[in-house]
């Protein structure tokens, strides 16, 4: 018996070591050095809109051919600089599969989406740009945290682990092309979903379109958004629905922070010019007089470790279901699952991540609808984003 217990353990340990080789395989600093030191490599900036830091990138790959390469609809509008020689997009159709072209692109949704467009073409070696220091952070805290990190990957089913693992390396390389997504409905994976006559707490509404979707399975829901204008765009939706709609945040404690309102991405910001009022969920439910609390869904900009600290009476009582964002921080990606597994041994886990639908407002407005119209490029968007922990 403690044979058979050893020899699982071992196997588990033997596929981690495989994963901690093929992450070190997939460092960013090794991939794009590796690319730059191809002959004749010719080194393409891409993007939507013009950065202050053009100047600096170049100077970074000053030993290179360098192009800032941007929409043919854009460059005309565009205030270049003079000595920065410009590629315009639809010049890439005419590489051949024998040009070496090394695309690097900002993690932005529109620039992201042109990665599609990159692949119709046959450019295969694009790589996510990114600065050194993000990168070297990213190497650093992946080495300090293997143990936690391993713990997560030993915790997961074979399929999320094989999800956990491709985020893992889509964030080490800097490229979306390693990183596997799931096709399923976001925060609906089968056997974590609430049930019909659950209550649920629905942190982050931002359009109230998440919180239908709870209604829509036969919830009663209570709905949390902070952004004063995100607020009012719910509250139509909320009444249609009949779902509580709260303007507030999900947080550690009742308090009073200061946020920056950037739609979607809104968040708490010791600079930011809003004012939010944050209440914790155990302080919630017992001013509500809520008798149980079933399902939790937390996609709140970074705050979810903090509202999940806020909930720590309602987690060990009722063990609700949880979906919860992790990448808002890369430290979420093993604290966060830490932190549970201390709060309730018994929760069992799974990992999905999700390409965006940029059907809805946030992501594309009226120009970028049309720039990706004018390339033939749908409304779904890969990233880095949209990586969900499964409790239940």
């Amino acid at each position: 018996m403690n044979l058979r217990k050893l020899t699982k353990r071992e196997g588990k340990l033997i596929k981690f070591i495989r994963l901690a080789k093929k992450l070190q395989a997939n460092s960013y600093q090794h991939i794009l050095q590796s690319a730059l030191r191809q002959e004749g490599c010719q080194v393409v900036f891409f993007s939507t809109k013009l950065q202050d830091d053009y100047l600096q990138i170049a100077k970074r790959f000053s030993k290179k051919t360098f192009y800032l390469c941007l929409p043919d609809e854009l460059t005309e509008s565009a205030s270049l600089p003079a000595n920065m020689p410009v590629l315009k997009l639809s010049a890439l159709k005419n590489l051949t599969s024998e040009d070496k072209v090394l695309i690097l692109t900002r993690h932005e949704a529109l620039p992201l989406k042109f990665w599609d467009y990159f692949r119709k073409l046959g450019i295969r070696n694009i790589l996510l740009y990114g600065k050194k220091k993000e990168y070297r952070r990213v190497t650093r805290s992946l080495l300090l945290h293997s143990r936690a990190i391993y713990a997560v990957y030993n915790s997961l089913d074979p399929l999320s682990q094989n999800y956990y693992a491709s985020v893992m390396c889509g964030r080490l390389a800097g490229d979306i092309r390693k990183i596997k997504f799931a096709q399923d409905k976001q925060y609906f994976l089968d056997g974590f979903m609430p049930e019909k006559g659950d209550v649920v707490i629905d942190g982050g509404a931002y359009d109230g379109m998440t919180a239908k979707d709870f209604c829509d399975a036969g919830c009663k829901v209570y709905s949390f958004e902070m952004d004063q204008s995100n607020y009012q765009k719910s509250i139509a939706l909320a009444l249609q629905n009949n779902f509580v709609l709260e303007n507030m945040g999900l947080g550690l404690k009742k308090i009073e922070l200061k946020y920056s309102s950037r739609g979607a991405g809104s968040c708490i910001e010791k600079k930011g010019s809003g004012i939010a009022h944050i209440i914790d969920i155990d302080t919630y439910a017992h001013e509500k007089g809520l008798a149980r609390i079933d399902f939790i869904k937390m996609d709140i900009e970074g705050s979810e470790m903090a509202a999940l600290q806020g909930a720590a009476d309602t987690i060990r009582r009722y063990k609700p279901k949880l979906a919860i964002c992790l990448y808002h921080k890369l430290s979420d990606m093993w604290e966060i699952p830490k932190y549970l597994k201390q709060l309730r041994p018994d929760y069992q886990f799974a990992f999905r991540h999700y390409p965006i639908d940029g059907g809805q407002e946030y992501l594309w407005n009226e120009q970028a609808r049309e720039l990706l119209a004018a390339y033939e490029l749908d409304y779904m968007c890969e990233s880095i984003w949209e990586s969900v922990l499964y409790c239940r």
